[in-house]
């Protein structure tokens, strides 16, 4: 295979790579615009997309990895570890933007919680909380104001009402600046039964019941259904049986919460203690028994088994069964007993949890002050340079300005020099013309008048060659100025660093300056001993430059001033100052 056939095969290995590049990446983003509203369908789409992920960069990988764990969590697929968090986390630690950092530590939370780790889930809650910066546009609110009801659940499921509210109102902030109106009610439901656990029964029927009309408002029947739950058990201790049975039948046909068969779904037995409160206080103390021991036969945590216990012991103290009334009694009792152990060990974590909470908390707000001095610093800084810049272009166009207005002056005046040149050589012909005829014509006693007019023909010669020189002279210096020579001295006098001048600098100066001026040499080396520099500054003279410029372009201090007067004695033999110097080299031809 030869060399061609081998650069051939390498670029469309190269173009193939970038196009499955490319292919991958617009799935992932067609996978994260699906996130929120289709879950399923995304974690669907980034599951068939392991194989081809094998052959990607490690950044395309991680951000697979990333969205397939948080679709994973979206669509309640519980994860059996955290080797997948840690490995997140560890990777965007190093590497991707705040709002990434912020779902790694998300997901890694959300692992724990699913290990049942909740201390854990809250340290990592609260990780994500720091790593995310509220002060920039892009800011993921949305997954802020996710992280903090978790957090409010956490402290809600461990009987810290304050802290749970407190937490809510967090997450309600963030759904306001994110415009979620979802969010926000499914925000304020969940206050108002915290509300209900703090004993506000008033205000929370009121809250609850505005919150399942809001609900219906928007389209979420199955939300307003479910937020009617505790609004059963009231209405019935209340003694309103018919709003009660209202909401329970609503509930049951259209929370979502229930299997075919009519029970509730895994989680949410907790529901036949309230159904069973409802028959109870109605004075159906056999529908309660069975609520009450449906309870006591599906129900999975210790919480059931104590309110099972609890509703059976109400049931046979209003039967007056005093001994399925001591055995139910005794039951919750102990189960009484656990829970409070239970409880003890949980309230040792709650504060280690409380601890970590309010720190991050704090953290998180110091580094959002720290990011607002830094973005007011750098508006600061960005406003003045931009009045630096302002004023710079002003400057630089005025000068531009100044530049034009003076080259078209010169301009004029060359057109003025020129027609004046003309004119004066028109008249000097034809004053010769006539001084001729007069000569052929005349007597010997005209001859005065022929002296008279050759006079003035001497006389308009001589000022047509000082014209010619004034001329010469300003046309050389404009066309000296706009040399590209003068033009790179220039920048090595402003910025010597930037622009060095180099010995063929010399040499093109050296150049510009005899081409133009032929009398310049001739005067400078006519028997006179100047070294190279001495020279050079004799140059840079010619061009205009002053004793500071020569000084910076020669890389010397206070050069200049001194070998002018010196140069004025070598070459023209006199005495005077360096300004005297300078005039006398501007004068030479």
């Amino acid at each position: 295979m030869n060399k061609t056939n081998i650069i051939r095969l390498i670029l469309i290995s190269m173009l193939t790579a970038c196009t499955s590049h490319n292919a991958f990446e617009k799935s992932l983003s067609t996978a994260d615009s699906l996130m929120r509203e289709q879950p399923d369908s995304a974690y669907r789409l980034l599951c068939t997309m392991e194989p081809e992920a094998v052959s990607m960069p490690q950044s395309l990988q991680m951000r697979r990895l990333l969205l397939l764990s948080n679709a994973q969590n979206k669509v309640y697929k519980p994860f059996t570890s955290d080797s997948i968090g840690i490995l997140l986390t560890e990777y965007y630690g190093r590497n991707g933007n705040a709002n990434e950092r912020m779902l790694a530590h998300y997901i890694k939370g959300c692992a724990y919680r699913d290990l049942g780790d909740q201390p854990a889930a809250l340290n990592c809650y609260n990780l994500a909380i720091g790593a995310a910066d509220t002060s920039l546009a892009d800011c993921d609110f949305r997954q802020l104001c996710i992280i903090h009801a978790q957090i409010a659940g956490i402290f809600r499921k461990r009987g810290l009402p304050d802290e749970a509210l407190l937490a809510y109102e967090k997450a309600e902030q963030y759904a306001l600046k994110n415009k979620d109106t979802l969010s926000l009610l499914n925000i304020a439901a969940n206050k108002s039964n915290v509300m209900l656990n703090k004993g506000l029964i008033d205000e929370t029927l009121t809250i609850k019941e505005k919150i399942a009309a809001l609900y219906l408002e928007k389209g979420y029947p199955q939300k307003a259904a479910q937020s009617k739950v505790q609004l059963i058990k009231w209405y019935a201790r209340r003694g309103n049986f018919p709003k009660a049975k209202a909401a329970m039948d609503d509930y049951e046909a259209h929370s979502g919460l229930f299997t075919a068969d009519g029970h509730a779904k895994t989680g949410k037995e907790d529901y036949y203690h309230i159904k069973g409160t409802f028959y109870l206080e109605k004075g159906d103390t056999d529908s309660a028994a069975h609520c009450f021991r449906m309870l006591q036969h599906r129900g999975k945590t210790l919480n059931d088994q104590y309110l099972a216990s609890w509703g059976l012991t109400r049931v046979y103290r209003k039967l007056q069964d005093n001994d399925s009334l001591a055995k139910y009694a005794l039951s919750t009792f102990l189960l009484s007993d656990s829970l409070f152990n239970q409880q003890a060990a949980q309230n040792l974590q709650n504060a280690q949890a409380m601890y970590n909470y309010a720190r991050h908390q704090e953290a998180a707000y110091q580094k959002e002050q720290e990011a607002r001095t830094v973005r007011l610093h750098l508006t600061y800084g960005t406003t003045t340079g931009a009045l630096c810049a302002i004023v710079l272009l002003m400057l630089i166009l005025s000068l531009r300005k100044r530049a034009k207005q003076k080259e078209h002056e010169a301009n004029l005046l060359k057109v003025e020099l020129r027609g004046t040149i003309c004119a004066l050589q028109n008249a000097k012909e034809e004053l010769s013309r006539l001084a001729l005829e007069k000569w052929e014509t005349e007597e010997a006693e005209s001859e005065p008048t022929i002296e008279q007019n050759s006079l003035s023909i001497k006389e308009m010669q001589e000022t047509i060659s000082r014209l010619e020189a004034k001329f010469n002279a300003q046309y050389k210096g404009m066309e000296l100025d706009n040399a590209p020579i003068i033009k790179r001295m220039k920048k090595a006098r402003t910025n010597p660093i930037m622009y060095p001048i180099e010995k063929t600098d010399w040499e093109e100066l050296r150049t510009a300056i005899e081409e133009r001026y032929p009398a310049f040499y001739m005067h400078t080396h006519n028997g006179k001993r100047i070294n190279e520099t001495e020279y050079q500054v004799c140059l840079l003279v010619k061009a205009g430059f002053t004793p500071s410029d020569i000084d910076i372009l020669l890389g010397r201090n206070e050069y200049a001033a001194t070998t002018r007067k010196r140069l004025l004695k070598k070459i023209f033999n006199q005495e005077g100052s360096g300004k005297d110097f300078d005039k006398m080299i501007q004068e030479l031809a």
